[in-house]
């Protein structure tokens, strides 16, 4: 029973730690591209 919760929690743990990178990485394109788009603009 402890077993299965320990590997429940890593795969929760897992799930978060790509999250918050997929979410930083989303950020760095947002910010890319508004600043190529500004770029462009001028």
């Amino acid at each position: 029973m402890q077993k299965e919760e320990k590997e429940y929690r890593g795969v929760w743990k897992q799930i978060g730690c790509i999250l918050s990178l997929v979410a930083i990485f989303g950020m760095i394109g947002l910010i890319i591209m508004g600043l190529y788009l500004l770029i462009q603009g001028y």
